[in-house]
């Protein structure tokens, strides 16, 4: 849920349904209805996602990429398989919320 306007440094509270908490989400660059680069710091490890968007005649094609740094980076690699799903489901309502202008 955003408090404030998508802006590098604006923060974003997260809550997806497969994960139990909700997570800070630190927005890093911006370039509005073509892309979003969002960090966040869960112990030990940074993960930046990026979204890009290309139009496309028939809608729009989303990229999701992830980024993981950091001392604790392996021990996440472990969780790889549960994490996918997460990101899977988020990157689906990233969609649905370009769908509907942002207003979700």
């Amino acid at each position: 849920k955003a408090t404030e306007a998508l802006r590098p440094g604006a923060r974003v509270d997260v809550r997806v349904r497969s994960y139990p908490y909700t997570y800070s989400v630190l927005i890093r660059d911006v370039a509005e209805g073509r892309r979003i680069v969002c960090e966040v710091r869960p112990f030990g490890v940074t993960i930046v996602s990026t979204y890009d968007v290309t139009p496309l005649q028939s809608g729009s094609r989303l990229r999701h990429t992830i980024e993981l740094s950091g001392p604790l980076e392996r021990a996440y690699r472990l969780v790889e398989g549960p994490y996918t799903r997460m990101l899977h489901e988020e990157t689906r309502k990233v969609a649905e919320l370009a769908q509907q202008g942002g207003d979700g």
